[in-house]
């Protein structure tokens, strides 16, 4: 009878264990996804902000329109950026005898560059992310994980 108890007790642990385990997969994929999100959008700013940068050096004449054209040329590729633009498609393999896309010195539509750019409110502080999907009493002080499988080891002992 103390066998069956002890043994029932040892598999109530044990699936306590597993719930736990799986909650913290979820939980730790959550975080992980967060972090990915929130770098996706540092890394949209970071370039939003470029962009701004050298539209900011076009409009004080730091920048020539020539080189601007030559840099937009050699670094859009996809058809729809082209077409942002104003360029023609690049073609596979030109044909010999097919004419040339415009060289950089023909000025897009007027209508294509934007001079003047707009800057974007500051990014949002941590904080706003809410509090961690963790509660701290499940983490022991000083420990760190690095991976789900240190989180896991932490979690089975």
């Amino acid at each position: 009878m103390e066998q069956t108890k002890r043994a029932q007790l040892l598999k109530d642990r044990m699936a306590a264990a597993d719930r736990l385990r799986e909650e913290l997969r979820r939980e730790l994929a959550l975080i992980e996804a967060r972090h990915a999100a929130r770098d996706r959008k540092k890394d949209t700013r970071r370039k939003v902000l470029m962009g701004a940068f050298f539209l900011n050096q076009v409009a004080r004449g730091r920048v020539t329109r020539e080189e601007q054209m030559r840099i937009v040329e050699e670094e859009a590729v996809r058809a729809g950026d082209r077409e942002l633009f104003g360029l023609p498609p690049l073609a596979e393999a030109p044909a010999q005898g097919a004419p040339q896309a415009p060289s950089a010195s023909e000025p897009p539509p007027s209508d294509v560059w934007l001079v003047e750019p707009v800057f974007d409110p500051p990014p949002r502080p941590l904080s706003s992310l809410g509090p961690p999907p963790v509660p701290a009493s499940r983490l022991v002080e000083g420990d760190t994980h690095d991976s789900i499988e240190s989180l896991l080891e932490a979690v089975s002992v």
